[in-house]
């Protein structure tokens, strides 16, 4: 059955999701072990929607919805997904109604595609929709060897100015944050409305940039009046490398006072 489900993403309050695979295949992914584990256990796929479409007609959202939390919504198709898509659209009135409050529901992808690329029907649009794409590098080279499966890096950023030029609010998931990035300049292309940055957690990457030089980027972007907000994992990256470097200040300044003593 498909249905919206609790999410313990800070930005978020529920998911909807409805395949147990990937296509985008990558590697640093927090999925991959329970997929390694539940392989052959359920549908693959699945496309019964009549749980949700009973679900939406009392569910009262506590913050934003994203489509999806563990794999890409396209994964499974373009018309599954816009079918889905189509059918939350056509309750958000309702939706917000009942929460009494405005919230997002977010789709992000790293397919680049907003619209069907064969009858080129685009996905339905509603103001509290939010169009998103993850970009965690500017390299393509990099992006194969770490989404051998997603779309090419300028692909990701085109569907997202195609989807804002046809009226689409978007945003920005850069979540990791891999060598190769320039953020500043990724807002430029996009001119998204909002950006949330994470590190790598799942995963260990040469590729991988520190905290500290995402931050830098985050604070370059920000200067420039994009509204970039950090991921807490990150936050609490940076506030352990500080910390370490006070210790570190510390612990010199007391040998170098032993040694003036001596």
């Amino acid at each position: 059955m498909v249905r919206i489900t609790p999410s313990r993403i800070e930005y978020l309050a529920h998911g909807l999701n409805f395949a147990s695979f990937c296509t985008s295949s990558c590697v640093y992914c927090y999925m991959n072990r329970f997929r390694r584990v539940n392989l052959g256990r359920g549908k693959p796929v699945d496309e019964d929607l009549e749980e949700l479409a009973r679900q939406l007609e009392t569910f009262t959202p506590k913050g934003d919805i994203m489509m999806s939390t563990s794999n890409d919504p396209f994964t499974a198709g373009y018309s599954l997904a816009n079918r889905i898509l189509s059918l939350v659209v056509s309750k958000l009135d309702d939706l917000r109604s009942r929460a009494g409050a405005d919230f997002n529901l977010r789709v992000l992808s790293k397919k680049g595609v907003w619209r069907n690329p064969i009858t080129r029907e685009p996905l339905p649009n509603h103001s509290l929709l939010l169009f998103g794409q993850t970009v965690t590098t500017l390299n393509d080279s990099v992006r194969q060897v770490l989404e051998p499966g997603a779309a090419p890096v300028d692909g990701r950023i085109e569907a997202l100015r195609q989807a804002r030029q046809a009226g689409f609010r978007v945003w920005l998931s850069v979540e990791p944050v891999f060598e190769g990035m320039d953020l500043l300049r990724l807002c430029e292309l996009v001119e998204p409305e909002e950006v949330w940055v994470g590190k790598l957690n799942h995963y260990s990457s040469q590729f991988a940039l520190p905290p500290e030089e995402i931050h830098r980027q985050v604070e370059e972007a920000r200067a420039s009046g994009f509204v970039v907000r950090e991921k807490r994992e990150l936050r609490e990256a940076l506030k352990i490398e500080e910390e370490r470097k006070l210790v570190g200040l510390e612990t010199y300044l007391v040998e170098a006072g032993a040694q003036c003593r001596s």
